[in-house]
């Protein structure tokens, strides 16, 4: 009887160190699969700045719509872009400004090979508010410089009259 016994637990321990090893293989080769699973990375812009964005419209001559690349289409599909620094004249305050200014941002950005987006911040209407640059040049100085914008003064302004 006791040899039985004898018998019987060797039988067990080898069933319970079977069992141990079996489940240490599987859990090792699971742990080796998951960590051959990469988890896909969102690619993140540098901070306040985006390269390579897509020109959707020119809306005047300080305002455009953009598309960025490498972000969910909620916060960068056909989102808003004012020119940061500066101000254009309305189109109802003074149209041959206001179409100089167009015609100017149109032509450059449609035929640029490259837009960035540099330092922006969030402004009003859901826009963000950046300095823009077509293939390294910064459009906003280019618009100050020949003197279709002037700077832009902060606080409110009353678009109903026109500021000469």
């Amino acid at each position: 009887m006791r040899k039985r016994l004898l018998n019987a637990t060797r039988i067990g321990l080898r069933s319970l160190l079977l069992l141990i090893l079996f489940m240490s293989i599987i859990f090792t080769c699971s742990n080796i699969a998951l960590a051959q699973t990469k988890t896909p990375q969102i690619k993140s812009p540098t901070p306040n700045s985006f390269c390579d964005v897509e020109l959707v419209k020119v809306i005047d001559g300080d305002t455009i719509r953009v598309n960025i690349k490498d972000v969910p289409p909620l916060f960068g599909e056909n989102l808003g872009i004012r020119f940061k620094g500066i101000n254009v004249p309305e189109k109802h305050c003074d149209e041959q400004a206001y179409l100089i200014a167009y015609r100017i941002v149109s032509g450059i950005l449609s035929t640029s090979k490259r837009i960035c987006l540099k330092n922006c911040e969030r402004g009003t209407f859901s826009r963000l508010v950046c300095e823009v640059y077509y293939d390294s040049n910064p459009i906003n100085e280019l618009l100050l410089r020949i003197g279709v914008a002037s700077p832009f003064k902060k606080g409110r302004t009353n678009t109903k009259k026109c500021v000469k």
